[in-house]
Parts: C-alpha cells; sequence; structure tokens
C-alpha cells in the first residue's frame, strides 16, 4: 500500500492502462480459442434452365463457325477489303464507291533542333531532297506543327503524322 501512495498520478494511469491491456489481450485470446460453427446456408432457390439454341438451317454449322473464327478480325495482317460492304439485296449502284486513301509524301526525319516549347527546326528529307522548316512550314501538303528531341509532328487535312529519328545502335 504504501509503494502505491508513492506513485505519481502519472504512474497509476499507467499502470491502469497496462491492466486494462491485458484484460483486453486476456479476451482477445480467449475468443480466438472458442470455435463457433458457421452460419446455416440459404435454401437454393429453382432457377429456370437455359433455352435449347437450334440452328436456323443450312450453313449455321460448325464448320461455319470454325471459318468465321478463322478469320479473325483483330489480327495485325488484317487489311481493308477491295470493295464497301453491302447488305444483302442492294445493288453496286446504291454503294457509294469507296474514296481511295490519299498518299502520303515518303518523309524522313534527319535531325531536329528543338525548344522546350515545342518551336524548332526539323531536317527532313523528301524524295531525295533535303528540306529544313521550322515550325509552321508546309511540305507536301503537310505543315510542320511541333519538334521535340528526336521526333516532329506534322499535320495534313485528315491526318498527323509523327517522325522519330531512328535508334542508334
Amino acid at each position: 500500500m504504501r509503494r502505491w501512495r508513492a506513485w505519481t498520478p502519472g504512474n497509476r494511469v499507467a499502470a491502469a492502462a497496462v491492466v486494462a491491456a491485458a484484460v483486453a489481450c486476456a479476451a482477445a485470446v480467449w475468443d480466438a480459442w472458442r470455435i463457433e460453427a458457421p452460419p446455416a446456408a440459404p435454401a437454393p432457390t429453382p432457377v429456370e434452365p437455359l433455352p435449347v439454341l437450334r440452328t436456323r438451317g443450312p450453313g449455321r454449322t460448325e464448320q461455319a463457325i470454325s471459318a468465321v473464327v478463322a478469320r479473325d478480325p483483330f489480327r495485325r495482317d488484317r487489311r481493308r477489303p477491295p470493295e464497301r460492304y453491302r447488305p444483302p439485296g442492294r445493288r453496286a449502284a446504291d454503294v457509294r464507291p469507296a474514296q481511295p486513301a490519299p498518299r502520303l509524301p515518303a518523309l524522313r526525319l534527319l535531325g531536329t533542333a528543338s525548344y522546350e516549347d515545342g518551336r524548332g527546326l526539323a531536317a527532313v528529307s523528301s524524295g531525295g531532297e533535303l528540306r529544313i522548316l521550322r515550325v509552321g512550314q508546309v511540305l507536301d501538303g503537310l505543315e510542320l506543327l511541333r519538334v521535340d528531341r528526336g521526333s516532329a509532328t506534322f499535320a495534313g487535312p485528315d491526318t498527323t503524322i509523327v517522325l522519330r529519328l531512328p535508334e542508334r545502335p
């Protein structure tokens, strides 16, 4: 008892906290050792069966499905068909001819000198001719929009081209 009276109020609070922590720890250990059965699962609800799918006639066989899968629409070497798709029953005269894609000039970036804000110069080879362009100048119908370190961005009426310098070994 003398020791208890000699303790300061701070010591008494600390001792009470230690006792509370020990009680909480003992309760947690007691709860961990106690094993309860899991709650009962609810009774399953009946589900309607899925409808049976039937083919609609000739041509809808596994061979036809395999042929479609073999023509993977996401493969890398896939290109546009030579003519536009026509729904069944439409004549060729009803469909406008597809516009041929415009030919882009053969440009090659040879070097760049740029500022951080995108201004600068680009040395470009077009058809064997060397040209040095500033941002805003036009070459073969393409305007030089931006010059970055190792790349130049050109824009035409319906396309944007980013030329990059080749990697050095």
